[in-house]
C-alpha cells in the first residue's frame, strides 16, 4: 500500500513539475549579426560598442549613428537598424513556445524579416512615434519619419510602414482603434497627423532589395548563443541573490565581463 502511494505521489507530481518548468517564461536571444561603423547599445545607463555575437537584454537600447547594424531577435527575426537608427528592446520573452517581442523604435529606420513564420500565438510589434506595426511574418520598412543627417542612408524614407511580403497590421501609436492591414506592395505614412494608405512609391521599392542581403545565423550559431546569454542571466541571478559572496561586485558588470569573454573566444 505504502508504495503504491508512493507510486501514486510520483505520478501526479511529474506533471505538475513539468508544468512549472514549462510556465516559467524565458527570454529570447537577440544578438548582433554585423555591424559597420558606429553601432552601440546602452544598457543600465552606460554605452558600449556593439560588435558581431554581442548579446543584448530586455530593455536595452540599441543604436547607430554613421553605421548600420543588423540584430537577430529570436530564431526567426532579422531586424536592420538604418543610420541614426535607435531601438529599445521593450520585451522579448518566450513562454509555452509562444513569443512576444516588443519594439519601441525612437528614431530612424528599422528593416524587419522573417527567415520563417513565428509559431501561432506568438506576436512581433514594433512601435514609432507615430504608428504601432504588428506582424507573424514578413517583410517591412518601419520609419519614424525624423531626419538627423538628411546625407544618411535612407534619410528620404518618411514617416510610415512599407511592406514588400506579407501583411501587417497598422494603426495610430495614439489610438486604440482597429487596425489597418497593409498587404505587399503598400504602404501607409502619417501625413499631417492622419494614417494616408497607397501603392508603394517606386524609390521605396528600390529600398526592398536589402531584404536578399538579411540572413538569419545557422541553427547551431543561434543555439550556442542562446546557451551563453542564459549562462550569463543565470550569472546575473547569483549575483542578485547574493550568493556570490567572496565577489559580490555590480550585476551590470559581472554581464559585460560574461559577454566580453564569450565574444573573445
Amino acid at each position: 500500500m505504502r508504495q503504491l502511494l508512493l507510486n501514486i505521489l510520483v505520478t501526479g507530481l511529474i506533471p505538475l513539475l513539468s508544468l512549472t518548468a514549462q510556465d516559467k517564461p524565458k527570454e529570447l536571444l537577440a544578438a548582433v549579426l554585423s555591424a559597420k561603423g558606429e553601432c552601440y547599445y546602452e544598457r543600465a545607463g552606460r554605452a558600449e560598442m556593439a560588435r558581431v555575437k554581442t548579446i543584448f537584454f530586455k530593455n536595452d537600447r540599441i543604436y547607430t549613428r554613421d553605421g548600420k547594424m543588423d540584430v537577430q531577435i529570436g530564431p526567426s527575426a532579422v531586424l536592420h537598424l538604418a543610420p541614426y537608427t535607435t531601438v529599445v528592446m521593450t520585451d522579448l520573452t518566450e513562454l509555452n513556445a509562444k513569443s512576444n517581442i516588443m519594439l519601441e523604435l525612437e528614431t530612424g529606420r528599422g528593416y524587419t524579416k522573417f527567415s520563417k513564420q513565428m509559431t501561432p500565438g506568438s506576436k512581433y510589434t514594433i512601435k514609432s512615434p507615430t504608428l504601432v506595426a504588428g506582424v507573424r511574418g514578413t517583410e517591412f520598412i518601419i520609419s519614424a519619419g525624423d531626419v538627423q543627417d538628411a546625407k544618411a542612408e535612407d534619410a528620404d524614407i518618411p514617416s510610415g510602414v512599407f511592406v514588400n511580403h506579407g501583411k501587417v497590421a497598422v494603426r495610430a501609436a495614439s489610438s486604440e482603434g482597429d487596425d489597418q492591414e497593409i498587404p505587399a506592395g503598400e504602404q501607409i505614412t502619417n501625413v499631417d497627423n492622419a494614417l494616408v494608405k497607397g501603392v508603394m512609391e517606386d524609390f521605396i521599392k528600390k529600398k526592398m532589395a536589402l531584404f536578399k542581403k538579411m540572413e538569419a545565423m545557422k541553427e547551431f550559431q543561434y543555439k550556442t548563443l542562446e546557451r551563453a546569454k542564459q549562462q550569463q542571466i543565470e550569472a546575473l541571478e547569483r549575483v542578485r541573490e547574493g550568493r556570490n559572496f567572496n565577489n559580490p561586485g555590480n550585476s551590470i558588470d559581472e554581464m559585460r565581463r560574461k559577454q566580453s569573454e564569450h565574444f573573445n573566444k
